[in-house]
Order: structure tokens, then sequence, then C-alpha cells
């Protein structure tokens, strides 16, 4: 009988943990990059505001969906109050309806908003060799 009990007492254990650690993995699921990639864009304007400001347009399709697809794999970590002033990339999209969605990164810090900046972790090279042959004329 004892070994019944111990036996249960082990799997509510072991219960309690697997579910502690599946909360605890979809709390840092929260923090990612919201896309809609049902929705099409029909431009984008990248504002790259290093050192110096430029601004180059694109609607092209390809690029657009390119762009989306990588910014939705990036990885993020922690929160972070880290601000960077002259190392910012600004991509904004436009909808058909006039509507846009901006993403900004700081260095690499996702700014989401004032309050909520996240370190990049992966993927946002992907996102850069993008917007360097736009800026290059290569898209």
């Amino acid at each position: 009988m004892k070994l019944r009990i111990r036996n249960k007492t082990v799997l509510l254990i072991l219960l309690i943990i697997a579910l502690s650690a599946l909360f605890s993995c979809k709390k840092k699921e929260e923090a990612m990059i919201e896309t809609d990639l049902n929705n099409m864009p029909v431009k984008v304007l990248y504002r790259r505001m290093w050192e110096y400001s430029l601004d180059v347009e694109s609607e092209d399709r390809q690029i657009i969906n390119d762009l989306l697809e990588k910014i939705d794999r990036i990885q993020l970590g922690e929160k972070t109050d880290m601000g960077i002033e002259d190392y910012t990339d600004l991509i904004v999209f436009e909808y058909p309806d006039g509507t846009t969605k901006q993403y900004r990164f700081e260095a690499d810090v996702y700014v989401e908003d004032d309050k909520n900046r996240y370190l990049v972790l992966s993927g946002l090279q992907d996102v850069r060799s993008i917007l360097n042959a736009m800026v290059e004329g290569k898209q």
C-alpha cells in the first residue's frame, strides 16, 4: 500500500514540475514580434538612422514578403532598459487601407514601445541583409 502511495506522489510531483516548466516556457514565448503574414503590405519604408540618416522605399512584393518572414523568425530574449540613439533601423510597412506597422531595432534591441524593449537573440542579421541589399540597390 505504501508503495502505491509513493508512486502516486512521485507521479504527482513530476506532473507539477512538467506543468511548471511548460508555463515558464510559455511566458518567454510572449516576447515575440507580432507580424501578420496573411495581410500583405503594399509598401515598405526603411529608415536607417545611424551616424547619418537614409530612407529607402520599395513596393516589391518579394522584398516585403521576405522582410516579414525574416522579422517573424527573430528570436527575442529578456527585457532590457538599454537604449541606443545612433544605430537605429526603422522598418515601416504600409497597408492598402493606409495604416502602417513599424518595427524598430536599436542595435540588437527590439523596441516595441517605450516600456517594452527586448534583446534580440537571433534573426536580426537576416533582416539587415535584406535592408542592406535595398540600400545598395540590389533589391
